[in-house]
């Protein structure tokens, strides 16, 4: 196990220097172009089809400069699901790191689906399987929000999402097929559960709740609105209960009492905090 440790440890270093470089290519070929305008860009051994720059920015650097989703694992082949891949920034990550990985990635989203099935091919990754479904409590189907970017999420009431999509041009009103992530949990286990899931992942992570012992290791990028915090406590009380050890960061603009949200119309969330869920120490 240590030796497989060192191992990744060691990727990770040698990475570092290469993604950031990759990083900054990518920031001057991007600069200046406008939002949700669709492009195609290469930098460093990555080739994206992107459906906004802004945002492609702003994975890339979560995901493989800052590395926030990454994690260390004793297999050779780690069993990772994928919630919410978008066009695939994670999966591509994941499988420069491990190569052998087994990976399932659900994106519900249409327009980020056909970018993901096309980065993956641009990038030589043939094995990671593609589920055009959105992460949910049940099986069915529901209505759904499409940025044109990466802030697409399921809503349930229809004046909130007539309200979302006059805020973009790009916007879309869609209907999704959803699938129920407990049941995926329930028979298999995985080393990394990833969501990403724009606000849906508190009644997500709650409806799993024991089938979360088959999660070795689990991130979470959580969409706070301030003035409902139920959600957040639902989650880490779940997380507790299954015996995780948890970590709550967070990233974008600070908020304390003397820097309050404005209750506004808005596509973005309040805070975006990372919960970081691991079973035993490594």
């Amino acid at each position: 196990m240590r030796s497989v440790l060192s191992v990744v440890r060691n990727r990770l270093r040698e990475r570092a220097n290469q993604d950031l470089t990759t990083y900054r290519e990518l920031q001057a070929k991007l600069a200046g172009v406008p939002r949700y305008r669709p492009g195609f860009v290469t930098a460093g051994n990555w080739q994206l089809h992107y459906p906004d720059a802004a945002s492609l920015l702003s994975a890339f650097d979560v995901v493989v400069v800052k590395r926030w989703n990454d994690f260390l694992c004793d297999q050779k082949a780690p069993v990772i699901l994928d919630g919410g891949a978008n066009i695939g920034i994670s999966a591509i990550h994941y499988k420069q790191l491990f190569p052998d990985a087994v990976i399932t990635s659900f994106e519900p989203d249409p327009r980020a689906c056909d970018l993901l099935r096309r980065n993956l091919a641009a990038n030589n990754i043939r094995d990671v399987e593609i589920v055009e479904k959105a992460l949910w409590t049940s099986n069915g189907r529901t209505n759904f929000f499409s940025e044109g970017a990466d802030a697409n999420r399921i809503v349930g009431e229809h004046d909130v999402i007539e309200q979302l999509t006059s805020l973009t041009p790009t916007a879309k009103h869609c209907d999704v097929e959803t699938v129920r992530l407990a049941d995926h949990l329930a028979s298999t286990r995985f080393d990394l559960l990833k969501l990403d899931i724009e606000g849906a992942e508190a009644d997500v992570i709650v409806d799993c709740g024991d089938t979360l012992r088959n999660v070795n290791n689990l991130v979470i990028e959580f969409h706070l609105t301030n003035s409902r915090p139920h959600g957040l406590a639902r989650t880490l009380q779940t997380l507790a209960d299954q015996e995780f050890h948890v970590s709550v960061c967070s990233y974008g603009p600070w908020v304390d009492l003397l820097h309050q949200t404005a209750n506004t119309p808005k596509i973005e969330f309040d805070q975006y905090l990372l919960i970081s869920a691991w079973r035993h120490p490594l």
